[in-house]
């Protein structure tokens, strides 16, 4: 799990291996909004973990004084990590439609890439469909797909207007989904409300940009979101995720 760079690794280790395989994330790989794009990542970024293992924690902040600053802690679970990350806006102009774009890569994880796209799913009617049913707008990176949500489908940030990849189906809910190839493990991203979704076969990685809406100068929003690396099927996921999302409305 990282940001470019390391982290310590926690104890709990079963929130980055699954059937013997290695996960990573990247965290984030750019905040944006309507008017910016910061790629906040960028290879002379400081980024310092710190590591609380008692609450199989870690935490880590970065900074442009005047401008943007983040924070992100990182609970690990056994097979499921939550993100909650802040962005707070320390300039004097309002910023739009702020999301982050947060990656989940089977960095070494085989089993999980799905350059067929049958084995990776989202939500359209409130039921799980395969990318391979869906059309495929390909732009000048053909391994990408961006898809718009409901909410969000008039607002998509320039960031991801710019891959010429938006495909014309709206998602209906803020997660994706790969199961594995055995059908027995699956990586999921899912955030509270997703500015899009987007995927790379190139890379065999998925994400769910969760919406911060809009942030007034000198505020900050803080985003929860849920990462699963667990054991079973697409309906063992479905049924996990409605269970989830249930507890945290109630």
């Amino acid at each position: 799990i990282g940001s470019r760079r390391p982290i310590p690794v926690l104890r709990t280790t079963q929130c980055v291996r699954l059937l013997e395989q290695v996960f990573g994330l990247g965290l984030p790989e750019t905040i944006g909004c309507r008017e910016h794009m910061w790629l906040v990542n960028h290879p002379d970024a400081e980024i310092q973990w710190q590591t609380d293992e008692t609450r199989s924690r870690v935490t880590t902040t970065w900074a442009v004084d005047g401008l943007i600053r983040y924070a992100l802690q990182l609970f690990a679970a056994e097979d499921y990590v939550d993100i909650s990350m802040t962005i707070a806006n320390q300039s004097d102009s309002t910023w739009h439609e702020v999301f982050a774009f947060n990656c989940v890569s089977p960095a070494k994880a085989a089993g999980f890439r799905d350059t067929a796209l049958t084995r990776t799913y989202l939500s359209v009617g409130q039921q799980p469909v395969a990318l391979a049913h869906l059309p495929r707008v390909k732009g000048p990176r053909p391994t990408v797909g961006i898809y718009t949500t409901h909410a969000h489908s008039e607002k998509l940030p320039p960031f991801a207007r710019a891959f010429e990849a938006t495909n014309p189906t709206e998602s209906d809910d803020s997660w994706m989904v790969v199961v594995s190839a055995t059908a027995e493990a699956y990586m999921a991203t899912t955030t509270a409300e997703a500015a899009f979704l987007f995927n790379n076969t190139a890379f065999g990685c998925i994400h769910a940009a969760p919406s911060f809406g809009d942030i007034a100068p000198h505020d900050e929003v803080r985003v929860n979101s849920r990462v699963y690396l667990a054991r079973g099927g697409l309906d063992d996921f479905l049924e996990r995720y409605n269970s989830d999302s249930k507890a945290t409305d109630d």
